[in-house]
């Protein structure tokens, strides 16, 4: 439990510190700025699906680290890798099922383009070097 309590305190720090007084100062569509933390606490709080999205991805996000953190204790450090490369193979193959097998007009799906192959090449160095 306190891998997962640290694994997302830090990043929430980092964003609060960091990200938001930089996206603040810069520039931008909303109120002038890049990101205005008002209008977005103002979206949360008026917004019913925004708030079940946000505890959606907190949970989905907790499950994932939990159950890696699992795997990783009864299997090992390689099996957590070879799973996370997994899902990220997973997400891009959605994108291009997607995108040729359902509706080549949806933003879920993405074509195949001239920089699929460099993703690929990158993919297949990825598992090359956990198999190593």
């Amino acid at each position: 439990i306190d891998i997962i309590l640290w694994g997302g305190l830090w990043p929430l720090l980092i964003m609060l510190s960091v990200v938001y007084p930089v996206l603040y100062a810069i520039p931008g569509a909303d109120h002038g700025h890049m990101n205005d933390p008002v209008s977005s606490v103002a979206l949360f709080s008026n917004s019913l699906e925004v708030r079940m999205l946000f505890l959606g991805a907190c949970f989905t996000g907790g499950a994932i680290t939990v159950s890696l953190t699992y795997a990783t204790a009864i299997l090992s450090a390689m099996w957590r890798m070879l799973l996370e490369a997994g899902g990220t193979f997973l997400v891009w193959f959605f994108g291009l099922l997607v995108h040729y097998c359902v509706d080549s007009g949806s933003e879920l799906g993405e074509a195949w383009s001239t920089w699929s192959y460099l993703e690929l090449l990158g993919f297949l160095v990825v598992l090359l070097g956990q198999f190593i």
